[in-house]
């Protein structure tokens, strides 16, 4: 590059661009390691989201802004520099609706503005499109169940996340109630194009695996809550053999570092075929240049891009620290947020049905 503006900042270090972290539910990563431990046999997917759900309805508007402001600059220290947040959360504690319909949704975007993170909002079943500046709204239906009759009417501009096929449990319903398996009953109705992004899409058989493939779609992984929650392996050299697109999200945020999300990326097709470098191609030997990569390029169709290039957002990963904007320093802004964040951790927690710790002999 030699066309450099003269009032143009100087890194100090090698400069790569910020990760997008293609999913997030900003309010989990408060409840993190709080389901390490069993409480039946049968614990799983489905035992972990009873207690997320519970404690999700402590939530309220000033907690949610604290644990959002405390996770983004978490993501930036960690070198994601986007996020598309999945919101679910939009109700008070009591089940009634706030006088502002969007107050949660907002102390999210609050969250990502005073943090100065590129943030693409998702309210869940909210019908919003368009961009303004660093913010961009699009749509997120839950799941299949929860798909609106007039999504397909919706601007083609639009980014769509959706969750689908996380667990056998839903593919086994999807059949049962629709005669297909989710992922092929979305692509034989829905237009599914590069607008879209079905998250997670674990347990998709090689039709699918090829249909979602060709169809431009961005799959949107979450490897390290997927391995957390139990849920499975994607077919992931199948899919990439196929030429299909793909992004990182840390989803629940019980860890927030993309090189763990592309690390188990790679190690949980090792383990599936008992072989090593499973996701290299002919075309890129080394791994991780195929994967930092794709999860570059394609997890930044839905939120600001973050190639090194003119116009372009970018961030330096090299540097350990990132100061907050506002009049304090990062350190004081980062003690303030751990404090509201420990209130936070008390407060939700207190009554949701969590065992205590049990006392070592």
């Amino acid at each position: 590059m030699t066309d450099v503006h003269a009032d143009a900042a100087r890194a100090s270090g090698p400069v790569l661009p910020g990760m997008p972290n293609l999913h997030s539910h900003a309010f989990q990563r408060a409840m993190a390691g709080l389901t390490a431990y069993r409480v039946n046999p049968a614990d799983s997917f489905w035992s972990w989201r009873e207690l997320m759900y519970r404690f999700a309805a402590r939530i309220t508007p000033d907690t949610l802004g604290a644990i959002a402001r405390w996770l983004y600059v978490e993501m930036l220290k960690a070198g994601y520099t986007s996020v598309c947040e999945f919101h679910y959360v939009h109700h008070a504690p009591d089940g009634k609706r706030y006088a502002n319909p969007a107050e949660l949704a907002q102390r999210v975007v609050d969250a990502g503005s005073e943090t100065c993170i590129g943030i693409t909002m998702l309210p869940v079943l909210y019908q919003y499109s368009g961009k303004h500046g660093a913010l961009r709204y699009g749509v997120a239906p839950h799941s299949l169940r929860a798909l609106l009759e007039g999504l397909d009417a919706m601007s083609p501009g639009a980014p769509v996340h959706i969750h689908v096929a996380e667990q056998t449990a839903e593919v086994d319903a999807s059949l049962a109630a629709l005669g297909a398996r989710p992922v092929q009953w979305l692509l034989d109705h829905f237009d599914v194009n590069a607008r879209w992004c079905p998250v997670h899409a674990t347990h998709v058989d090689a039709k699918e695996t090829d249909a979602l493939a060709r169809s431009g779609a961005t799959a949107g992984l979450c490897l390290t809550t997927e391995a957390n929650l139990g849920d499975g392996i994607f077919p992931a050299m199948d899919y990439l053999d196929a030429h299909g697109a793909f992004g990182i999200g840390s989803d629940s945020h019980i860890g927030v570092d993309w090189r763990a999300e592309l690390r188990l990326l790679e190690y949980g097709q090792r383990l599936l075929r008992r072989q090593r470098n499973v996701l290299a191609s002919s075309r890129t030997s080394h791994v991780v240049d195929r994967l930092f990569q794709g999860a570059l390029e394609d997890g930044a169709r839905d939120g600001p891009r973050g190639r090194c290039a003119r116009g372009r957002r970018a961030r330096r990963l090299h540097r350990a620290r990132r100061r907050a904007s506002g009049s304090r320093g990062t350190d004081e802004c980062d003690v303030a947020l751990v404090r509201r964040f420990l209130r936070t951790w008390r407060n939700a927690h207190a009554g949701c049905g969590c065992r205590r710790r049990a006392r070592r002999p």
